[in-house]
């Protein structure tokens, strides 16, 4: 059985989570690997959209996640200087967290969301 879990990173930043690919789990924790994960320009400082299955997911016996993407950036779009972009929104099946970044160098961007769900949860501004 397919199933796919929609996480959505900042306003433009999507993964697709199948969870019919690599699973592991051990007694404190569950690990996914190779899901589909995007990310826009706008996150990652490169001026195009980057997919990749270069992922995974951690998930502790606690419900805290960590959600890793690493993407390889074509030579044509290479930055002429390395990048980290914080605290943007994230949005997952496992609830929704400022704790994100983006670490961008030369020739990749490592993407990760952390979500804890013993912290409150994230409530927009008002008027947002």
């Amino acid at each position: 059985m397919k199933r796919n879990i929609l996480l959505t990173l900042g306003i433009m930043v999507i993964f697709g989570l199948n969870l019919t690919g690599f699973v592991s789990a051990q007694s404190s924790a569950t690990t996914i690997r190779e899901f589909d994960c995007g990310i826009n320009a706008e996150d990652s400082g490169i001026p195009a959209l980057l997919i990749t299955t270069n992922t995974w997911a951690v998930i502790t016996s606690s419900g805290n996640t960590d959600f890793h993407c690493l993407f390889t950036i074509p030579v044509q779009l290479q930055p002429a200087r390395p990048m980290i972009h914080t605290d943007f929104l994230c949005s997952t099946q496992a609830g929704v967290t400022l704790k994100s970044q983006t670490i961008t160098t030369y020739s990749s961007v490592h993407l990760i969301c952390q979500i804890n769900p013993s912290t409150a949860p994230y409530e927009p501004p008002p008027g947002d």
